[in-house]
């Protein structure tokens, strides 16, 4: 197996990972912020020890920090902020479907500008399959695509366009500083960004479900963006936005198996041209189809 189909199936069990993200805030019934400033304070401090032990074991993992990009790292730092803030926040003005439509439009927008931007090449494939993963997401979410207030569609629309944002941006601080000093980079600065929202946030007494909030930010935000960023640096902008699909597919499954929620003849219709884009996705990966020189 080469280097392109290990980061595919890497993204493929991160994404299928975070899946289970809506399982444990539902669990833990936390204002959004302060969901969020844990997933940036626990994922902080899990990669920092990373390279604390890298450190000591004589494995520099690239430049010093800072010393390139500079203006690039800040911008993805107050992003991911926004990003997290907004997708959140939009389950609470608009329904969860029509916010995870909107929100998961982004990767069409990765597609139009990754050439651009990122000077990738897409080929027919990858467009074959960004299109049978829209229009199955697309079917998933009809019955939920009813009147949302207009907060909730300015919130999922800026939670497209900064997930658009945050791909542009850290695919060249990957390919600079390596998925694990890219991920750590940007945990720190957003997990001092989140501290004034997470000031004025009406926080409950602590319970024991609050121990998930460990979970999810060592497991589904340290572990999964080093992984994710190390994989974006390997199968490109545009591949990552359509294996991006998996997370709410699976999302829908694990509610499934944990909590009893059996999805509708549609939701499975779309999951399965998902999962199809997915397999499109991991065939163009194949070695066999690089040498032939198979590109669509």
């Amino acid at each position: 197996m080469h280097s392109r189909q290990r980061a595919t199936y890497a993204l493929i069990a991160t994404t299928t990972t975070w899946g289970t993200v809506p399982l444990i805030v539902r669990t833990v019934d936390l204002p959004a912020a302060v969901v969020v400033a844990a997933r940036f304070w626990f994922g902080a401090l899990f990669l920092t020890g990373v390279l604390v032990w890298e450190r000591r074991r004589a494995r520099p993992s690239g430049p010093p920090v800072w010393s390139v990009a500079r203006g690039r790292g800040v911008a993805v730092c107050f992003t991911l902020v926004v990003h997290w803030l907004c997708e959140i926040g939009a389950y609470s003005y608009a329904p969860v479907g029509t916010a995870l439509f909107i929100v998961f439009l982004a990767p069409i927008g990765i597609a139009a500008f990754a050439p651009r931007v990122l000077g990738e090449h897409i080929d027919r494939q990858t467009i074959l399959a960004l299109a049978l993963a829209v229009g199955g997401f697309a079917f998933m979410s009809r019955s939920a695509l009813e009147a949302s207030g207009g907060t909730g569609i300015a919130l999922s629309v800026a939670g497209a366009v900064t997930f658009v944002m945050l791909v542009l941006l850290n695919k060249p601080l990957a390919d600079t500083y390596g998925g694990v000093r890219a991920a750590q980079m940007q945990m720190t600065g957003a997990a001092l960004l989140i501290v004034p929202f997470v000031a004025v946030a009406d926080i409950p007494s602590p319970n024991a479900s609050w121990l998930w909030l460990i979970v999810l930010g060592v497991v589904h935000t340290g572990v999964a963006i080093a992984v994710y960023l190390s994989v974006l640096r390997v199968v490109g902008a545009t591949v990552t936005g359509v294996l991006g699909y998996l997370e709410p597919a699976t999302a829908v499954v694990w509610a499934w198996l944990v909590l009893g929620e059996a999805p509708s003849a549609a939701t499975l219709v779309g999951g399965v041209a998902i999962l199809g884009a997915g397999l499109l996705v991991v065939r163009n990966q194949r070695p066999d189809l690089e040498v032939a020189g198979v590109t669509g």
